[in-house]
C-alpha cells in the first residue's frame, strides 16, 4: 500500500487512479454514442431546431464545463471534462443530422 503512495505527487490525490475516464466508463458500460444519444444528452426533442440545440448547448456548457470547479478536487474536474467532451460529441453529432454535408 505505501509503496503505491510513493509515486503520487503533491498536487496529487492519492483517489485519482480510481478515477476512469471517459472512455474507460464508456466502454465498461457500452455506452457508445448512438443517433438518439444527442437527443437525450442535450435534453431537446427529435424536432427541434437547431437554434433549440445551440441553446441547450450553450447552457450545459455552462453548466458542465470544467473551469467551473477549478478550486475544486481533481475528482470534480475529470467529472466535468467529461461531461464536456459527452456535450461537444453530441452537439456535434446534433447538428450534422439537422443539417448533413
Amino acid at each position: 500500500m505505501f509503496a503505491d503512495l510513493s509515486d503520487v505527487g503533491p498536487t496529487e490525490s492519492i483517489y485519482e487512479s480510481d478515477i476512469a475516464s471517459g472512455e474507460e466508463i464508456a466502454a465498461a458500460t457500452g455506452d457508445t454514442q448512438n443517433e438518439e444519444d444527442w437527443i437525450r444528452i442535450l435534453g431537446v426533442s427529435e424536432t427541434a431546431t437547431i437554434q433549440e440545440v445551440k441553446e441547450a448547448y450553450k447552457t450545459l456548457i455552462k453548466q458542465n464545463h470544467p473551469d467551473r470547479v477549478q478550486g475544486m478536487s481533481q475528482a470534480f474536474k475529470k467529472l466535468a471534462e467529461v461531461e464536456t467532451k459527452k456535450i461537444n460529441a453530441a452537439y456535434r453529432q446534433a447538428l450534422s443530422v439537422a443539417s448533413p454535408a
